[in-house]
C-alpha cells in the first residue's frame, strides 16, 4: 500500500515539476516578447532610459533584438551614457544571433573604422552576412567595396551584382554606383553582369 501511494506521490511530483518547468518557460518567453515591444513603444515615446532599462535584462538573456537596440543606444548616447566600445560588444553579439541591422552596422564600423580599428576583411564579413538577408544598404556598400578594391581585389562583376541586388531591394543610391563602375566595364561585361544577378539564387 505504502508503495503504491510512494510511487503515485512520485508521479504527481514529476508532472508538478514539468508543469512548473513549462510554465517559468511560458512566462520567460512572454516577458521577452513583452520586454522587447515595451522597450520599442519607450523608444518611440523618447523614453529612452526606460527602453534601455526594459532591454537590458534581455540582452543578457540572450535576445538578438534586444542586443541589437541595446547596441544602438550605447552608440547613439539615447537612454545611456554613449561608449562605442559596449555598442560593438553588444552588435557583435547580435550579429552572431543574426539580427541584420546589428550585421549591417557591425560591418559599417569596421569599414568606416568609427569607434574601432578599420578592418576591411571583418567589414566584408559582416556586410556579406546583412546582404545575404537582403539589407539594400549593406549590398550597396559591399558593392562599393568591390568596386574600389576596399580590402579586397577589385572586382567589377562582383560589385555590379550586389549594385543590382541593392536596387531591387530598394536602394536608389545604388543606381549612382551602378551607373559609375559600368564606366569602367565592356558591353559584354555589362551583359555579363546583368545576366549574373539574374540567375542567381539570391533573387529568387
Amino acid at each position: 500500500m505504502y508503495k503504491h501511494q510512494e510511487k503515485t506521490l512520485s508521479k504527481a511530483l514529476t508532472a508538478l515539476t514539468a508543469l512548473s518547468i513549462f510554465a517559468l518557460l511560458f512566462i520567460l518567453m512572454w516577458w521577452a516578447v513583452y520586454g522587447e515591444m515595451a522597450g520599442y513603444e519607450a523608444s518611440q515615446k523618447k523614453e529612452y532610459r526606460k527602453a534601455v532599462v526594459l532591454w537590458t535584462p534581455l540582452a543578457w538573456g540572450g535576445s538578438g533584438y534586444a542586443q541589437f537596440a541595446l547596441a544602438h543606444s550605447y552608440e547613439t548616447g539615447r537612454g545611456v551614457d554613449a561608449n562605442h566600445d559596449v555598442a560593438v560588444k553588444w552588435y557583435t553579439k547580435a550579429a552572431e544571433k543574426g539580427e541584420a541591422g546589428a550585421q549591417f552596422n557591425l560591418g559599417e564600423k569596421y569599414r568606416k573604422g568609427f569607434g574601432i580599428p578599420k578592418d576591411s576583411a571583418k567589414a566584408i564579413y559582416w556586410l556579406t552576412k546583412a546582404a545575404n538577408l537582403k539589407v539594400a544598404s549593406a549590398e550597396n556598400n559591399l558593392g562599393k567595396m568591390y568596386s574600389d578594391g576596399d580590402g579586397l581585389p577589385q572586382d567589377v562583376m562582383i560589385a555590379s551584382f550586389w549594385f543590382y541586388s541593392a536596387i531591387a531591394n530598394g536602394d536608389v543610391t545604388a543606381w549612382d554606383n551602378l551607373l559609375r563602375v559600368e564606366q569602367s566595364m565592356t558591353s559584354e561585361q555589362i551583359e555579363q553582369a546583368k545576366i549574373m544577378f539574374l540567375q542567381n539564387d539570391y533573387c529568387q
